[in-house]
């Protein structure tokens, strides 16, 4: 059990370490890739420079095995990325039918 705690923690620091090249206004289309080294993974979104400024992100881990990524505004993006490059992390990535992770 500690070892799938560990690996949560390795993911939520991954998922906090988000880049954002702009902000999104409605839903901005975004690019996510995803790269690992070791036992660390880096979840990373990509917007267009275009788009502004100012889009913020946050991650908790929710029941203990949850990561919940949190932007401040809707982005246009194909989650499953996030499945095939992590399937012994990540189970299921989806946005919400607002367009928010």
């Amino acid at each position: 059990m500690r070892r799938r705690d560990n690996r949560l923690q390795l993911l939520a620091g991954a998922a906090l370490g988000v880049v954002m090249s702009a902000s999104a206004l409605a839903q901005a289309p975004a690019r996510i890739d995803v790269s690992r080294q070791g036992p660390t993974a880096r979840v990373q979104i990509s917007l267009p420079e275009s788009e502004g400024e100012g889009l913020t992100a946050n991650a908790e881990v929710a029941a203990g095995a949850v990561l919940v990524a949190r932007l401040s505004e809707a982005i246009e993006a194909d989650t499953a990325e996030i499945t095939s490059a992590l399937p012994e992390y990540v189970a299921m990535a989806r946005l919400d039918p607002d367009g928010r992770p």
